[in-house]
């Protein structure tokens, strides 16, 4: 027999006859017996024991009996609310994370969430739709196993695009040695912003808390990509940018209604020693507010409710981190003629960076967190066919990127782990980012959305030239790839 603590749990013994005898060998719960049915109480003391039962025959059974707590709390239902243009793989990821969020685990455990059937079709203004997601938390010799379902509701949430006025930049300390707050901001009404945060993890397990708790009811827009725990923070920082090219044009996000006072966890990831973390989170409080946001390092035993309590994590004294103005930033122009000179742009140099937004901030060389946007007009002024290359460089060592062409979802474009000339007499390498044919006496315009990844050595230069660019970035451990890193 199972039986949780507190909860009592009947079995009816067939074939017996009444009166029973029934004992313990640990008395680890209480027992009583109406007719041929005996119901076990479990106690406070979880643990195992046998119970001996003895029916007015002499007939004798022995059950093995187990007292022990659920592995974990798993929601039945719940209700998500997404916004843009969400398609049917970004909501049945959604729904997996909403349920990972509201699922309790015992300590020493990690609830594991099954695949998930995507919706055949995009949600639309007044669409709804339900979703399973298995969940099963192992419960070991502790505790009890729990496999169960939740049934996730989604609902179109109507809300414009939106573009953040502010970066709040969470770099420092970049690795994490010791526990506490590693960033905190305040959301406002009317002043949408954005939070992009990149940690490694020293050498202890730790857990990564990014929480919210609002001082009246509030709704609030989340547009995000997150990447992590990895070894390899060059992956963890390419894949927060891909993965944010591909949810931000559309407005792909959710909303998050919030109670005065209470702490919403939106992120809760352990750590091992040597990982990399980062995320790019676009906020936009819609209604009530202000709300209270902490980017948090926690010991793996600690509750993420504590996060708001924990004091400053201690800085490294490199300074990356503050908070920066995105308002006039990050959109570049180039006009290429062809026949002409190349034209060029550099994204993440040192000067210009991304201005600061109040006095004492750290500095953000690399420009990471902008959302840049480059426009290149091309013109063909001859009277034949000419064919163009947008193209990518490294100049500041190992990177990598990834483009978004033309705003066409279809058009998201990586290239491959790359760095700059390893000696001064090295010729730059040129990678192929887009071709376009430009008629004889034409003009066209064409844009790249992209940002810098975290972990990867800056500036890019991107450009347009008329002679043919590498198709491809080398293998990663070739000269010209990422590794070995230059000494």
């Amino acid at each position: 027999m199972n039986d949780t603590p507190g909860l009592p749990v009947a079995v009816a013994i067939s074939g017996a006859r009444e009166p029973l005898q029934v004992s313990l060998d640990d008395k680890i719960a209480a027992v009583s017996t109406s007719g041929t049915t005996i119901t076990l109480t479990g106690g406070n003391r979880p643990g195992r024991t046998t119970m001996h039962v003895l029916d007015a025959t002499g007939a004798q059974l022995d059950l093995p009996v187990r007292i022990a707590f659920n592995a974990g709390t798993v929601p039945k239902v719940l209700t998500l609310k997404l916004t843009g243009d969400p398609d049917g793989a970004f909501a049945a990821a959604q729904a997996q994370l909403a349920v990972a969020r509201a699922t309790q685990g015992q300590p020493g455990t990690t609830p594991q969430f099954g695949p998930v059937a995507v919706p055949g079709q995009q949600l639309r203004p007044n669409d709804a739709a339900v979703l399973s997601v298995p969940v099963r938390i192992a419960g070991g010799d502790e505790y009890f196993d729990v496999n169960d379902t939740t049934q996730v509701t989604l609902q179109y949430a109507s809300s414009a695009p939106f573009e953040p006025q502010i970066l709040y930049y969470s770099d420092d300390p970049e690795r994490i040695d010791a526990d506490g707050v590693l960033y905190r901001a305040t959301l406002t009404p009317s002043q949408p912003v954005r939070l992009y945060d990149y940690h490694e993890n020293g050498d202890q397990p730790r857990r990564l808390v990014i929480a919210m708790r609002a001082s009246a009811p509030s709704s609030l827009q989340i547009v995000e990509s997150f990447h992590g725990p990895n070894i390899d923070v060059m992956t963890v920082g390419h894949s927060v940018t891909r993965e944010f090219l591909a949810v931000k044009p559309g407005n792909k996000g959710l909303v998050v209604d919030l109670s005065a006072g209470v702490t919403y966890v939106h992120r809760d990831v352990a750590m091992a020693g040597g990982q990399g973390i980062a995320s790019n989170i676009d906020f936009n409080l819609l209604s009530g507010g202000p709300v209270s946001v902490v980017v948090a390092a926690l010991p793996p035993e600690a509750s993420a409710q504590e996060a708001f309590a924990l004091p400053a994590a201690p800085l490294d004294g490199k300074n990356r981190h503050g908070i920066f103005d995105l308002r006039r930033y990050g959109a570049l122009s180039a006009t290429y003629v062809a026949g002409g000179p190349d034209q060029a742009l550099s994204v993440g140099d040192r000067e210009p960076s991304v201005p600061k937004a109040s006095s004492g901030d750290g500095a953000d060389y690399g420009d990471y967190g902008v959302l840049f946007r480059l426009r290149f007009a091309f013109s063909n002024p001859t009277d034949s066919t000419q064919t163009a290359y947008l193209y990518e460089t490294p100049r500041g060592g190992p990177a990598r990127a990834a483009y978004l062409v033309d705003n066409d979802p279809a058009q998201l474009k990586e290239l491959g782990c790359a760095t700059s000339v390893r000696t001064p007499t090295d010729a730059p390498h040129r990678y192929l980012i887009a071709a376009y044919e430009l008629p004889a006496r034409s003009n066209q315009t064409h844009t790249l959305l992209t940002m810098t990844d975290g972990g990867s050595n800056l500036p890019l230069e991107i450009g347009v030239t008329g002679v043919p660019p590498e198709l491809n970035a080398p293998p990663i451990g070739s000269p010209e790839g990422c590794f070995p890193k230059p000494g």
